[in-house]
């Protein structure tokens, strides 16, 4: 075979792999760019609660000011609670602190968390009963205590 048939054989078989491995190449570069925008577009906090607490303990109580409410639903991938209040009259909420109680029913109740203020971050308790325990710093203009709602986020 001379070299001019080898080069009509050969040529075409060349041009064909490259654009074979440019579409590849291609299409990694698609995918790659796919995933990283499924990443960047994941949120980096979910909120999992919403409770309502009042701004002392309940009346009967010694320290409870809310309901109870659950952190089971904690999404996978998250590592940390993050704590927000909002919903309040209170004259200063970044003032808000309270601590985070387990209803334990039988048992005395258990204190996961002390002093939270609203932006803590804390680590992951799973638990169906947990409620706002002694709050402090929940009063309005004339000195009044006032309630507000914690919002408790899966958060990194």
């Amino acid at each position: 075979m001379s070299i001019k048939s080898l080069t009509k054989v050969a040529l075409p078989l060349v041009f064909a792999a490259s654009a074979f491995s440019s579409a590849s190449v291609f299409a990694n570069v698609k995918q790659s760019s796919q995933a990283q925008n499924l990443i960047a577009s994941a949120p980096t906090k979910q909120l999992i609660a919403t409770v309502r607490s009042q701004g002392e303990p309940q009346r009967g109580q010694k320290g409870r000011s809310s309901g109870n409410f659950s952190t089971d639903n904690m999404p996978k991938g998250y590592n940390n609670l993050c704590w927000e209040v909002s919903e309040t009259s209170a004259v200063n909420p970044s003032g808000i602190k309270f601590n985070v109680k387990e209803d334990l029913r039988v048992l005395k109740d258990k204190t996961h968390f002390s002093n939270v203020i609203p932006g803590t971050k804390t680590g992951v308790k799973k638990a169906r009963n947990l409620y706002i325990s002694s709050p402090e710093g929940a009063y309005d203009k004339f000195g009044n205590t006032v309630g507000f709602a914690v919002n408790v986020y899966a958060c990194n």
